[in-house]
């Protein structure tokens, strides 16, 4: 049964969270290693230091047995989970009942916490995690309060790295009312743009020949061509001697170079669903130096996720909490990243395949996992496919287990698909771990054919009533 919608409820209890973790002595913060754990664990760090208060940080890919395990072994009387617990409610419960927990976090629980454990999770006040409250916005929410840009800041950030700003619409519901409250203080500035990634650090040039959401045929990975792109319509790529970036660009430039990508996209057939996603809402820090990545919230969100995902967790921490020295490193470690992304396009455009309820592509051995999701979400943005179904992929992990990767767009969740149940279900039936959100979800299966066609099967089953391709009900 859904709950009724309270939001000024939400906004109370967060308060009172927030507070709550202000008081606590020396609390453990749990984080999970993405975008949005890293935000919403910076949050939290931010606003400990704040007020004086010593607390000890670590980061989670999973929570398993084996990290509540380690968890345990640290004897920390106070912890703070974010942007995981919730869905692993079940394992946070088996912690001493003395233990002081609070957890910050969007994903749906499964069952209700002990009575030790206070949970600030959107879901109970009936708004949807899943579109429009991340780990991120929801602890800005804890720490409003403090009025402070930096948590304002981190808060958009981790919402636009769990994909929650939607090119139609942007932020919807309380994430919406986050920005509103930034932008009033002057925290953030918001305009409809061009949303390709490297509007603020990247020359023009380099902007469009790396551009994959979408890709641009004749275009995309081809420096010579845009250049004479620019040139043909009269867009200049240097001001002086320095080589420029979009935001250099006036506004009647802009809309010149939008319009010419529009009329490109038009004459290599890309549809009008693509071409409208080319301009939506952009979210600019301008008290953070110019040419930085984190004064573009979607610059400032990959980075973030590519020091998740290098193993760095604690590397984008230092660069949210400010750090000397941490923003050159983590950009070197960004160049990386993006190569291994456009390494991976380039191999997902010739290998995946159209399965019938989704398309399907087996990068084991080829792409890692730690870039898998975001390779698969990119290939299926790029206008090279219809996006009338999702796609999934397979890498291996660490351990060579197959990891599982499933991505959408807004219009099949609208249409009621749901891949964290078909990460969780389709896991669950192999053997597996599974679950996320609706358009971006994961699992971790055996390397076995047994259990990866048995994750195939209850996969293709549970999107065909999804999605109303077959009638019957599972």
């Amino acid at each position: 049964m859904e709950k009724e919608r309270d939001e000024q409820g939400f906004m109370d209890f967060a308060q009172a969270t927030g507070d709550k973790i202000l008081s606590m002595k020396n609390p453990l913060v749990v984080h999970h290693y993405d975008c949005d754990g890293l935000s919403s664990g910076s949050i939290i760090a931010l606003a400990l230091t704040s007020k004086g208060v010593p607390f000890k940080m670590k980061v989670v890919k999973r929570l398993a047995e084996k990290e509540i395990e380690e968890i345990r072994a640290e004897n920390s009387g106070e912890i703070v989970f974010s942007d995981i617990g919730s869905g692993q409610i079940k394992l946070v419960n088996v912690l001493p009942l003395e233990t002081d927990i609070v957890i910050i976090d969007h994903h749906p629980a499964p069952e209700k916490p002990n009575e030790n454990i206070r949970m600030c999770n959107p879901h109970d006040f009936g708004v949807d995690g899943n579109i429009e409250l991340s780990a991120g916005s929801t602890a800005f929410y804890c720490f409003k309060h403090l009025e402070s840009r930096e948590i304002l800041q981190l808060g958009i950030v981790g919402a636009v790295g769990d994909l929650q700003d939607y090119s139609k619409t942007g932020f919807i519901g309380l994430n919406r009312k986050m920005v509103e409250w930034g932008s009033e203080k002057e925290f953030v500035f918001v305009s409809k743009d061009l949303k390709f990634f490297g509007r603020v650090t990247r020359p023009l040039i380099q902007f469009l020949t790396y551009s994959t959401e979408p890709f641009l045929p004749g275009l995309s990975g081809d420096e010579k061509a845009c250049a004479l792109f620019l040139r043909d319509n009269d867009i200049p790529v240097k001001k002086g001697e320095q080589w420029i970036s979009y935001t250099d660009l006036n506004v009647f430039q802009r809309k010149k170079l939008i319009g010419a990508l529009v009329e490109y996209g038009k004459s290599r057939n890309l549809t009008d669903e693509v071409l409208e996603e080319l301009v939506g809402d952009t979210y600019l820090f301008l008290q953070e130096p110019e040419k930085s990545e984190m004064r573009d919230a979607t610059e400032f969100s990959t980075l973030l996720n590519s020091c998740g995902r290098h193993d760095k967790a604690d590397l984008g921490v230092a660069v949210c909490l400010r750090k000397p020295g941490a923003l050159e490193e983590a950009e070197k470690l960004l160049s990386e990243h993006r190569k291994m992304i456009r390494f991976g396009i380039a191999f997902a455009q010739k290998n995946t395949m159209d399965v019938g309820p989704f398309y399907f592509l087996d990068a084991r051995g080829h792409i890692p996992d730690v870039v898998i999701g975001i390779v698969a979400g990119a290939f299926f943005n790029s206008g090279v496919v219809e996006r009338n179904k999702p796609i999934i992929a397979f890498s291996y992990d660490e351990t060579k287990q197959t990891k599982i990767s499933g991505r959408a767009s807004r219009a099949l969740i609208e249409k009621g698909l749901d891949l964290g149940e078909v990460m969780r279900k389709a896991g669950e039936a192999a053997g597996g771990l599974g679950g996320g959100h609706s358009i971006a979800a994961g699992c971790t299966i055996a390397s076995t054919r047994e259990a990866e066609n048995v994750f195939l099967k209850k996969a293709r089953q549970i999107i065909e009533v999804q999605l109303q391709l077959l009638s019957k009900v599972l």
